[in-house]
């Protein structure tokens, strides 16, 4: 399952305390482990963790959710409103992923939010998100390759 490494964004602009960086980033492995597992199971457990009242649950399976292209698209877009952090990064990398997929090589999308986004942020940012892949897969459909706003991947 290689490329499932989220990573939480951001920490310099936050008012955070190094006790809770350390227990974001702990969280995070601990995702990637719920994912991992997820990963292993079937459609409809699946969807089950992903509305999952623990937002670390919610957070795994929204990581997973990018295996299935486009179709928990919607799902993935409304997590990043969530007020849970590390639940909106998830559905970023997961947006991130899924962008990559449509554009190809070592380029993909990245619309946000960042840590510090507040939720009129995070509103605009689900927007972008929704408007970008309905191009997308209207260009695909064309037969093109959607370009708008490419960032590199880093290696």
């Amino acid at each position: 399952m290689q490329g499932l490494e989220p990573s939480v964004d951001g920490f310099s602009g936050l008012d955070i305390s190094d006790s809770q960086k350390a227990r974001i980033t702990e969280d995070m492995k601990y995702i990637v482990y719920l994912a991992r597992q997820l990963n292993q199971m079937n459609e409809t457990m699946f969807k089950a963790a992903l509305d999952r009242d623990d937002s670390k649950v919610k957070a795994a399976a929204i990581l997973i959710a990018s295996k299935y292209k486009d179709k928990y698209l919607e799902e993935i877009i409304e997590r990043i409103t969530d007020d849970d952090i590390i639940v909106n990064q998830c559905a970023r990398h997961s947006l991130m992923k899924i962008s990559n997929l449509y554009i190809g090589g070592n380029q993909y999308v990245d619309f946000g939010p960042l840590l510090n986004h507040h939720s009129a942020t995070k509103n605009s940012v689900s927007i972008l998100w929704k408007v970008w892949f309905e191009q997308a897969k209207q260009i695909q459909k064309d037969g093109k390759k959607p370009q708008p706003s490419v960032k590199q991947k880093s290696k």
